[in-house]
C-alpha cells in the first residue's frame, strides 16, 4: 500500500488558528511530530504551499481537526472523496521480558518484518525511525494518534524460558483507546528465522483482517460514491474475504471502482486478479474462459504498473496454470518466492504445480512450508486439499481421504473438498459415499462439472487429470 504523493493547499490562517487553539507553539507542533514534520514544512503549511497529501494528513492528526476543515476553499471542488485518510497503523517495540540478549534481538527482528510486510498490503505504516522512538516510553495508545497521525497500534511482548518462546500481540484502536484484538503464541525456539516468519504471516493476516473488519463496519452505512479510492478498495477486500459467489461479485465490481479513481495500489490490482482466480476455481461463472481472459486482463495491467511485485507473479502463475502453462507457473512463482520468501500463497501453488507434474512428495514439502508460514491462514483447507491431490498422484488413496477430510473440518463450507474426498471415496469402492460427498458438493455449487475441472487441471499431466476425472466420473459429476 502507497500513500499518496498527490499534492494539496491548506488554508493557512485556519492552519495557524487551529495550532494557537490547541496553544502550540511551531516548534513544539514539530516536537509532537516526531520528525514526522519539520518547522519549515510547518511555515509552509501555514502559508497555503502546495505539500504532499500525506503531510496534510498528519498536521491535521497533530491538531485533532478533519483535514476537510482546513482545504482551502479553492481545492475542495476538486478534492472530493481523495481527502478521506487512509487508516494508519503503527508498530510499536515490542517489550522483551527478561534480559536474554537473543530475545531482544528476535523482538527487534519481529517488529521490523511486521513493518515491512504491513508496508505491502492495505495500510499506511508509520516508518520503524518514528515507531522506535517509543521504545523506552510506551505512550497512551490515545496520544499516537495525536503525535504521529496513527489510527491503529500494534503492540506485544516477547518471554522466552528455556526452549520455549511466548509472543503476545495486541491492537488498539487509538481514536478511543479500545484494545480491538489480542492473542498469544507459544512456540518452540528452534529455527529462529523460520519461527519469526511464521508469526509474522499469522500476525499480518490476523490483525490485517481486523482492521479491515472495523473500517468497514465504520463505512458500511455510507453509499460507494462518498468512498475513496482507498475505502473502495478496503470495501472489496472485505466482501473478497466473505468467500462468496455474490461477495466475489461485489468484491471485483468495488476494486475496479478504486482503480478508476487510483490505479497505485498493488494489492487491489492483485485482490482484483484474484476474485477472477476464484470465479474459475469454485465454477462460480458460466463462462470460464472469459473469466480466464479477464484474468489475464488485470495480469497485464498490473505488470505494467508493478513488474517487480510478488503477488504479481502470483496471479500470473494462476493464469500460467488455467492456460495450460505449467512450466510458466513454475518461474513465476520462483520469481515470487524470490522477491518474497514469506509468501505462502506462492510456495501452496508451487506445490500444486510440482504435483501436476508428478512430483507429489516434492509438492508436499511446498504445502508444508505454507503452511508452516501461515500455520493459521484462512486458506489453510486449500492446503489439505492441495496434499490430498499429491496423494492421489501417488495412488495413495487412504491418504488422499484423510487430508480431504481435515480440509473439510476446517471449512465444510466449501465444495470442493467434497468433489477430492468422493474421487478418494471412488477410488476406495465406496461408491455409495462418494455419491453423497457429491450431493453435497452440488448442493454448494450447482454449476459444478467435469469441464470446469477440467479447466484447473489444465496444465496437469494428462494422465493425471484423466484418472482424476474418471473418480469423479464414478462417484456421479458429470458434463
Amino acid at each position: 500500500m502507497q500513500t499518496s504523493n498527490r499534492a494539496i493547499r491548506l488554508d493557512g490562517r485556519k492552519c495557524v488558528s487551529a495550532r494557537a487553539g490547541k496553544g502550540l507553539s511551531r516548534e513544539r507542533l514539530a516536537d509532537e511530530s516526531r520528525g514526522g514534520l519539520s518547522i519549515a514544512t510547518i511555515k509552509r503549511l501555514e502559508k497555503g504551499a502546495a505539500v504532499y497529501l500525506d503531510t496534510a494528513r498528519r498536521l491535521a492528526a497533530l491538531l485533532e481537526i478533519p483535514l476537510t476543515e482546513l482545504v482551502a476553499s479553492s481545492e475542495k471542488a476538486s478534492a472530493g472523496t481523495d481527502l478521506a485518510t487512509p487508516a494508519t497503523v503503527v508498530v510499536l517495540p515490542f517489550e522483551v521480558i527478561g534480559t536474554d540478549a537473543d530475545s531482544q534481538c528476535f523482538a527487534e527482528g519481529l517488529v521490523e518484518d511486521l513493518i515491512t510486510r504491513f508496508g505491502k498490503r492495505w495500510f499506511p505504516i508509520i516508518s520503524r525511525v518514528s515507531s522506535f522512538s517509543y521504545r523506552d516510553s510506551p505512550p497512551d495508545p490515545r496520544k499516537l494518534k495525536a503525535e504521529l497521525g496513527a489510527d491503529y497500534a500494534i503492540e506485544g511482548s516477547v518471554r522466552r524460558s528455556d526452549n520455549q518462546l511466548r509472543v503476545t500481540a495486541r491492537l488498539t484502536d487509538t481514536k478511543i483507546g479500545c484494545q480491538l484484538w489480542a492473542n498469544s503464541y507459544d512456540r518452540p525456539y528452534a529455527d529462529v528465522f523460520a519461527l519469526q516468519d511464521a508469526l509474522v504471516t499469522t500476525l499480518v493476516g490476523q490483525i490485517g483482517g481486523a482492521i479491515i473488519d472495523k473500517e468497514y463496519n465504520s463505512q458500511r452505512q455510507r453509499e460507494p460514491t462518498d468512498l475513496s479510492a482507498w475505502e473502495l478498495a478496503l470495501r472489496g477486500s472485505w466482501y473478497f474475504h466473505r468467500r462468496s459467489k455474490d461477495g466475489n461479485s461485489e468484491a471485483r465490481s468495488l476494486f475496479e471502482q478504486a482503480l478508476r479513481k487510483d490505479p497505485m495500489m498493488p494489492m487491489a490490482w492483485y485482490s482484483l486478479a484474484m476474485t477472477h482466480q476464484r470465479a474459475i476455481f469454485n465454477q462460480w461463472t458460466p463462462d470460464s474462459r472469459q473469466a480466464l481472459q479477464g484474468m489475464k486482463d488485470v495480469c497485464s495491467e498490473f505488470a505494467r504498473l508493478y513488474p517487480n511485485d510478488s503477488g504479481l507473479h502470483v496471479v500470473s502463475a494462476y493464469a500460467a496454470v488455467y492456460s495450460g502453462e505449467r512450466r510458466s507457473a513454475m518461474a513465476r512463482l520462483r520469481e515470487a518466492i524470490d522477491l518474497d520468501p514469506n509468501a505462502s500463497t506462492a510456495y501452496s501453488l508451487y506445490g500444486q504445480t510440482l504435483a501436476m507434474e508428478n512430483e507429489p512428495d516434492d509438492a508436499i514439502e511446498q504445502f508444508e512450508l505454507a503452511m508452516r508460514l501461515s500455520p493459521r491462514d484462512s486458506e489453510l483447507w486449500s492446503i489439505y486439499i492441495g496434499i490430498a491431490l499429491c496423494h492421489f498422484v501417488a495412488e495413495r488413496y487412504q491418504d488422499m481421504l484423510q487430508s480431504a477430510q481435515l480440509a473439510l473440518r476446517t471449512r465444510p463450507d466449501m465444495p470442493f473438498p467434497y468433489g477430492t474426498l468422493a474421487v478418494a471415496r471412488a477410488y476406495l469402492g465406496d461408491l455409495e459415499e462418494a455419491q453423497t460427498a457429491v450431493k453435497i458438493m452440488r448442493e454448494l455449487e450447482p454449476h459444478t462439472s467435469l469441464r470446469g475441472v477440467q479447466l484447473m487441471g489444465a496444465s496437469t499431466r494428462p494422465d493425471i487429470l484423466a484418472r482424476y476425472l474418471e473418480g469423479l466420473r464414478r462417484a456421479g459429476v458429470e458434463g
